[in-house]
């Protein structure tokens, strides 16, 4: 045992006598992230789950300390006592009978025999805990459940999962799929306590080991024992890209990209899996590292050392896709030609359609993407590659084609994601619905959550705080390229400060942030502002990092729109910046978009969904402002594409700044970032331009339909036009 391990074990029986149970639980869990055979460890924890009345926790506990220490009669006995309380007394006799004949001798076993008797027939029926019938069906049913883990009910699944535990309780992957299912309901210590039974069982294979990372990844105050756990994968599993790419992208994610350079340069070569995704890790940390010349160098030089020129350049076309200038990957590729690969194969077409749209060559990215939808594309592949097709097309001026590239392509996205898959459309309209129900009942109330001050924001001595808010595509990147243009405006861009603090503060909600429930908002509602705001303040830090002195801080996150109330209780002096544009042109560009999925992202996917959103969105934050008096500003998109320093001016205003000349040159901002993540990320590195207005006009066919109804309404509203009379907004 090693030095760090004996002095955990001592933190925890040190707090235990304490009476510190999670402190001990704490302690205990942090001695099996080095030894996960530590049989004391998993009966401690086992224990204290059982003094605290949850024999559910304590279950993987004692199974796992009885398999490593089965001559240890009072692992056994505690094993007894959980199933008693779980109702399971037969097993826990049949239990009992196994541990008598592996110590005759013992005489607490004896007397606890006497009390749970185990007769023929329950010796017929159990090996142990398990039954010794269903095992062939009780396999299949967790294939197909650990198959669909991140789909359906969450809640069910999960108590499906939990009666396999009688019949495959050896299972590494059982193990590994409830703790992802009690993930997925908000239970952390169920989910911690499972994957830990799956590592004893198998400690040589990364999917327990994953498994309890993500996890512990979940709590604010368990990073460091993140890196500790897949640091002791990597030891015990060897150097496997899946273990690698979870601990570099914790720690790229954490601010501590030297952490993962340090973790690559020390791996041996000889290392598992995928040469070419290897490659791409490498070259991701490097970036982060802010070597970016190296990290293209990467792909270069394993080219020019004979590697596999296909998958190399389809892993360098994901590093290079976030490049504002597509030259390296299209040099790249002009090397693997001259050095005469085989480059006929449908992904690589697509990437190669992609570099080309982007550089402006429309055309021979035309033959391209037709190339790439000729081959033998998998579903999720050609989901991608319609999308191209449709940018192309409509860059080309064939609408009609366009559209139908789009429909297809968001028909594969549901397909894939949503009927087959983990996305829920319905989820983050809920959301929005019961967010507008506790506003209505506020405004009933009369009484308001949160008044305005009239102060300027503060979240830090000197910093003022302002939302960037509205629906997706309405211009919010470039708004927040003009902004981040000022000397003293700093952008904290796309990160979920909000939802994190929220989670922090108020646990039980897991995954995708449209997750919800009615509880996990009630708690929110009743959450203490104060810890709100640390919440946000300390996860403000991670993200941004240090902040200058005296700059206005913007948290720019477009559908914070439908969290305003709830923004405005924790910050009431914040302001608000909303981003509006034609809202038949962000349906077009939202259906039009290739989304990562999630569940908000699977609204764009429809018309009618679009709409639905949109209308609920803007509905809330009307009866929003009319009733809590927010400090707020507005832009157009369309006229801050006219006239930038003039649209702008009101938020300028309200920040309390004057207009700089370099944000009329905001494209220059843009393009010395190199690398932008959000989909507007070419569009803002030019100079402004109106070929984003009045869009919807080429799909004017597609839009007459009754879905779009509220979306004319609400352009009316804003007054602008809704005829296709040949004439631009």
């Amino acid at each position: 045992m090693s030095e760090a391990v004996k002095a955990f074990i001592a933190e925890g029986n040190t707090c235990l006598k304490a009476g510190d149970r999670d402190g001990a639980a704490l302690a205990w869990c942090r001695a099996l992230d080095l030894d996960p055979h530590l049989a004391s460890a998993h009966n401690n924890l086992g224990a204290v789950s059982l003094m605290a009345g949850q024999p559910g926790l304590a279950l993987p506990c004692f199974l796992t300390s009885t398999r490593l220490r089965p001559d240890q009669a009072g692992f056994w006995i505690g094993l007894v006592r959980t199933l008693v309380e779980l109702g399971e007394t037969a097993r826990g006799a049949a239990c009992l009978d196994q541990a008598c004949r592996r110590l005759p001798d013992d005489a607490s076993l004896k007397a606890a025999a006497a009390q749970y008797p185990a007769d023929d027939a329950i010796r017929a029926r159990f090996d142990g805990m398990a039954d010794r019938s269903g095992q062939t069906a009780a396999a299949d049913q967790l294939a197909s459940l650990a198959a669909s883990a991140a789909g359906g009910d969450p809640a069910q699944a999960l108590e499906t999962g939990r009666a396999l535990v009688w019949v495959l309780p050896e299972r590494p992957g059982l193990w590994v799929t409830l703790s992802r299912l009690a993930m997925a309901c908000g239970h952390w210590q169920q989910a911690e306590f499972n994957a830990r039974r799956a590592i004893a069982l198998a400690p040589d294979e990364t999917d327990g080991w994953h498994a309890l990372a993500t996890v512990l990844s979940e709590a604010e105050t368990r990073r460091d024992d993140v890196e500790r756990v897949l640091l002791r994968a990597l030891d015990l599993c060897g150097p496997r890209l899946r273990l690698a790419d979870a601990y570099c992208n914790h720690c790229l994610a954490h601010g501590r990209p030297d952490k993962a350079r340090a973790l690559l340069e020390r791996l041996p070569d000889a290392r598992i899996g995928e040469a070419a995704h290897w490659h791409l890790l490498e070259a991701r940390v490097l970036d982060a590292c802010g070597d970016g010349e190296a990290a293209a160098d990467i792909f270069r030089s394993a080219l020019a050392q004979g590697a596999p020129p296909a998958p190399l350049l389809i892993a360098a076309a994901i590093y290079h896709e976030r490049d504002l200038d597509p030259e390296a990957w299209l040099s790249l590729y002009a090397g693997a030609v001259q050095l005469g690969a085989d480059l006929d194969q449908a992904d690589l077409h697509h990437a190669h359609a992609r570099a080309l749209l982007r550089s402006g060559e429309i055309e021979q990215a035309d033959q391209a993407i037709k190339a790439a939808l000729a081959g033998g594309l998998a579903d999720e592949a050609r989901r991608g590659a319609s999308f191209t097709a449709g940018r192309i097309a409509d860059r080309l001026g064939r609408h009609d084609e366009a559209w139908r590239h789009f429909e297809v392509g968001n028909r594969l996205l549901e397909t894939g994601w949503e009927i087959a898959g983990p996305c829920d459309h319905t989820r983050p309209l809920a959301r929005l619905e019961s967010l507008s129900r506790r506003l209505d009942a506020e405004i009933a109330s009369g009484v308001r959550a949160a008044v305005t001050p009239q102060e300027a924001p503060r979240i830090e001595a000197g910093h003022d705080l302002a939302f960037l808010i509205g629906f997706p595509r309405s211009g919010t990147t470039l708004l927040d390229s003009v902004l981040r243009s000022h000397s003293a405006i700093q952008v904290v861009e796309e990160c979920p400060v909000l939802i994190e603090a929220l989670r922090a503060v108020v646990p039980g909600m897991a995954g995708d942030e449209t997750e919800f429930s009615e509880d996990w908002l009630d708690g929110v509602d009743a959450a203490d502002v104060g810890e709100l705001r640390a919440a946000y303040r300390r996860r403000l830090a991670h993200h941004a990092g240090t902040l200058e002195p005296g700059v206005s801080v913007v948290d720019k996150l477009p559908l914070n729109l439908n969290w305003v109330a709830v923004i405005h209780r924790i910050f009431p002096a914040a302001g608000f910046i909303l981003a509006r544009r034609h809202p038949l042109d962000v349906a077009v560009s939202n259906f039009a978009q290739d989304f990562a999925p999630n569940n908000a992202m699977m609204v764009m996917t429809r018309l009618e969904r679009i709409a639905a959103l949109h209308q609920g969105s803007f509905d809330l934050w009307d009866r929003f402002v009319d009733w809590r008096r927010p400090r707020w500003a507005d832009v157009v998109y369309e006229r801050l594409i006219d006239d930038p320093e003039t649209a702008i001016a009101p938020v300028m205003a309200m920040l309390g700044r004057d207009w700089e000349s370099q944000q009329a040159r905001f494209f220059e901002t843009a393009r010395a970032r190199r690398r932008i993540s959000t989909p507007s990320a070419h569009q803002v590195t030019r100079p402004l331009y109106t070929g984003s207005r009045a869009r919807w006009r080429h799909y004017a066919e597609f839009l007459d339909v009754p879905a779009c109804a509220p979306l004319r309404e609400r352009a009316q509203v804003w007054e602008f036009a809704t005829e296709t009379d040949g004439t631009l907004d």
